[in-house]
């Protein structure tokens, strides 16, 4: 079956890059699958968790400097097609980002309305210490942080984000602390940072669980950083594993005189290299 949220003849590519960066949110549904000894109460989490990560998609998507960049190439094209003789364009993307916003207001509303509902409703009995589940993630997602005893300073060198890789797998949720300082773009790996994460990936079994964080912190750019600035806890060894992976630089150009020594994350990113940056091969 063909992924529904890969993009299939879309000729917008700043719509497809839009989405692409916020799969990662979406792919944690499906990387976290509840684990409770009741099959309802899993059924039940995985759907307020969907509802949730849905509306904070919808929220980021609905509006945003992507919409702005959109309504002045609207405005410019009504002023070359017909120097604003036509007005009916403008009254249609006015009239369509209200709607687009009056959507992603309700599926917010439904969201809350939804984990509302849930957390109200029969918790599943008492268990013995060994089968008790964990304490629901999907509350945090929205703003209502479960406990997790994990405390980051983004003036620290990125060491000690890694805890008990040995206990039971759960999954990633975003740590309850804003950056203060806002987002930068995610630096070129260094040797000490890339080190660091070639360590990571020989330490990490392929199950177990830990509190893990970005060795970027606040920097990070591939997911490490959610859409609010907060710092996502990886609890799953294989979620952070594969998150690891997305700042590993395998891909190397060959090509003669390449003054790039640093690689890149991804094949269509050498390749696009090669094609679009000139080489010296004198």
């Amino acid at each position: 079956m063909p992924d529904p949220f890969s993009p299939r003849g879309i000729p917008d590519m700043a719509f497809v890059e839009l989405v692409e960066e916020r799969r990662a949110q979406l792919s944690l549904v499906a990387a976290d699958w509840p684990d409770s000894p009741c099959l309802l109460a899993d059924i039940g989490e995985y759907l307020v968790r969907s509802a949730v990560i849905l509306s904070h998609l919808a929220k980021d998507l609905a509006d945003g400097q992507h919409i702005k960049v959109y309504a002045t190439q609207t405005i410019n094209d009504m002023k070359n097609d017909t120097d604003f003789s036509d007005l009916d364009p403008l009254d249609y993307f006015d009239s369509k980002h209200s709607s687009l916003k009056d959507l992603a207001s309700q599926l917010e509303e439904m969201a809350s309305e939804i984990r509302s509902r849930w957390e109200q409703s029969r918790k599943p009995p008492e268990l013995p210490t060994h089968h008790q589940k964990r304490p629901s993630r999907y509350g945090h997602i929205s703003g209502a942080m479960g406990d997790i005893n994990v405390v980051y300073n983004p003036m620290d060198e990125p060491t000690n984000h890694s805890r008990d890789a040995s206990q039971s797998e759960t999954g990633a949720v975003p740590h309850g602390t804003h950056n203060p300082g806002g987002r930068a773009q995610s630096p070129t790996v260094d040797d000490g940072i890339n080190d660091t994460i070639q360590d990571l990936l020989k330490s990490l079994v392929s199950r177990g669980k830990g509190n893990h964080i970005c060795p970027f912190g606040y920097r990070c750019r591939k997911g490490g950083v959610d859409s609010n600035g907060e710092m996502v806890i990886f609890e799953r060894n294989s979620v952070f594993r594969s998150h690891l992976e997305k700042h590993q630089k395998l891909y190397k150009c060959e090509l003669p005189g390449c003054k790039n020594h640093k690689g890149f994350a991804r094949k269509d990113q050498l390749q696009r290299h090669q094609e679009n940056v000139a080489h010296n091969t004198t």
